[in-house]
């Protein structure tokens, strides 16, 4: 059995927040990056080719997540897969899912799309001082994350917060 990551209940509600806007066999999260200062928490989803095709990229795009960066989405430029990096798709680091999948719903409509990138977002409210979940406490104890951002995934821990993939 695999050890849950600190930010999988994050991720797994963001997934379903996108519903079939991405290719779930194709997106993962790790915790096993080092970016020479911090081991990364990262969420890497692929949005699906054929909706990304339709808006114009025709080898594809992705989003990747790290608690040091935020939301990021790229494209790929050639059949390679080498990526163009096309900045936030929203604003906040730990943003609701919601706020994602709507600016994955801009990025993936062809032309110009209904509203300009990035989207402002929101957040999850948490509770400051709250008992972290293991796993986050763990990356806060080990120095990468801190207590706000830990407990914004925090948010996301609970069991009724949590939905279910496709």
């Amino acid at each position: 059995m695999t050890k849950p990551l600190p930010h999988d209940p994050y991720a797994t509600a963001v997934m379903a927040a996108l519903g079939d806007q991405y290719d779930p066999a194709n997106s993962w999260t790790e915790y096993t990056s080092d970016d020479g200062e911090v081991m990364l928490m990262e969420i890497v989803i692929n949005l699906d080719d054929d909706k990304a095709a339709a808006a114009g990229m025709r080898h594809g795009a992705y989003l990747r997540w790290t608690q040091t960066e935020g939301w990021i989405w790229c494209y790929a430029t050639t059949g390679d897969r080498s990526y163009a990096d096309m900045g936030r798709p929203v604003l906040i680091l730990v943003p609701a899912p919601e706020d994602v999948a709507r600016a994955v719903r801009i990025i993936l409509t062809p032309g110009d799309g209904p509203e300009p990138l990035p989207v402002p977002g929101s957040s999850r409210p948490y509770v400051h001082g709250s008992t972290l979940p293991p796993a986050l406490q763990a990356a806060v104890d080990g120095e990468d994350i801190d207590a706000d951002t830990a407990h914004a995934l925090a948010a996301y821990s609970s069991p009724s917060t949590i939905t279910t993939g496709r």
